[in-house]
């Protein structure tokens, strides 16, 4: 128990340090590409140790994954020695201005020193990537393999610095040695990685589960409207009404805008234009904003079945915002089970992902083609 305890405090520890440094990188500007690749490999790694720690919350006492995780305690060890050392070297000197952390940034790392930062954090990432699949036997393998390097290495360094004492020349055979174990650990990793994301593509994966429930075929007929040629100001009135405004700002009555009209009249190019209209409004850093958006259809069995439209929400939010601890939860629950999620966990999962944005703009197109049968508007 104490074990545990002691691992779920490391994984909270290392989570906030990784969303400490992300904070910091957006505010350094003029930066070189590593800060930009620091950036996403802390925020991705974040989400992943998020879903570790949610999966040892509910994990049995007596599962062999909890147990083999405990492993981990080691590599994040590490990881806890780096991402302090980079927080040091980004946070502001008391009193200081945003303006020293950019000189610090730029003055302190080096492209040699952000690489290899970016290459260590990669290396526990892909240990904790296959925490993430609730694999025992897996990630039992990965560690096994990887410590083992490791200690060969180790050894071997020091069996070296021993023959160095009896003859010099072994020197030159010993860092080839030491160069090759390197290279032994970057391939067993891209083989760990390779097995664990099937085809290099973690998203892809996330993506296939949910597009399992769905035709997508909703954001085709979207981009098909929006590709058409609009004449002059079309929809100009409608999108500087009193109404509209007040729909995208908030402040309307209801968060609802219904327009009914009868077939043909344009409805459905007037939500291709609002769609258009949202996504160019400038976007506010300190509100977190997110566009969806379904083009219903009556010929389509899809766009009849309310879970396949809520799964197309959840595939905008996942292409858009990328990956969250949720939608990780969601597939490895999906994986653990052999099960396709039912309605209500759909249902639950978007609207989580929903709260933790500030405003959220949902354009339905041809709800009279959702259900042929009586239905009320609600």
């Amino acid at each position: 128990m104490a074990e545990a305890l002691g691992l779920a405090s490391s994984i909270i520890s290392l989570i906030d340090l990784s969303n400490t440094i992300v904070r910091y990188l957006k505010d350094v500007k003029e930066a070189p590409k590593e800060r930009d690749e620091l950036d996403r490999e802390l925020s991705n790694l974040a989400i992943y140790l998020d879903t570790v720690h949610q999966l040892t919350q509910t994990a049995a006492a007596n599962d062999p994954w909890l147990q083999t995780v405990q492993r981990l305690s080691g590599p994040f060890a590490q990881l806890d020695e780096l991402l302090k050392s980079v927080k040091t070297k980004l946070e502001p000197a008391p009193g200081g201005s945003m303006g020293k952390i950019k000189q610090r940034l730029l003055w302190k790392f080096s492209k040699d020193s952000a690489e290899d930062s970016l290459k260590k954090i990669e290396r526990i990432k892909s240990l904790v990537l296959v925490a993430v699949q609730h694999d025992h036997a897996a990630l039992s393998h990965a560690l096994n393999k990887t410590l083992t390097i490791v200690d060969t290495k180790v050894d071997g360094i020091s069996d070296n610095t021993n023959r160095i004492k009896d003859d010099v020349s072994l020197v030159g055979k010993n860092v080839v040695k030491v160069s090759d174990h390197v290279m032994r650990i970057d391939g067993e990793l891209s083989q760990i990685r390779t097995n664990m994301e099937k085809d290099q593509d973690y998203t892809g994966m996330i993506m296939r589960i949910i597009s399992g429930l769905t035709d997508s075929k909703f954001k085709s007929q979207e981009a098909e409207m929006l590709s058409k040629q609009v004449v002059g100001d079309t929809g100009r009135l409608f999108l500087e009404s009193e109404p509209f405004r007040q729909w995208v700002d908030g402040t309307a009555v209801s968060s609802c805008l219904w327009f009914p009209g009868d077939p043909g009249v344009g409805k459905t190019i007037l939500a291709s234009i609002i769609i258009d209209y949202l996504r160019s409004l400038p976007v506010d850093q300190e509100k977190k904003t997110v566009i969806l958006s379904v083009f219903c259809d009556f010929q389509s069995e899809a766009a009849k079945r309310i879970d396949r439209v809520l799964c197309d929400f959840l595939k905008q939010l996942v292409r858009d915002k990328g990956l969250c601890s949720a939608i990780l939860m969601f597939y490895s629950q999906c994986l653990r089970d052999g099960t396709r999620p039912s309605f209500n966990a759909i249902t639950k999962i978007l609207s989580q992902e929903m709260d933790s944005f500030n405003q959220v703009c949902v354009v339905l197109d041809a709800l009279d083609g959702f259900i042929k049968k009586k239905a009320s508007r609600d």
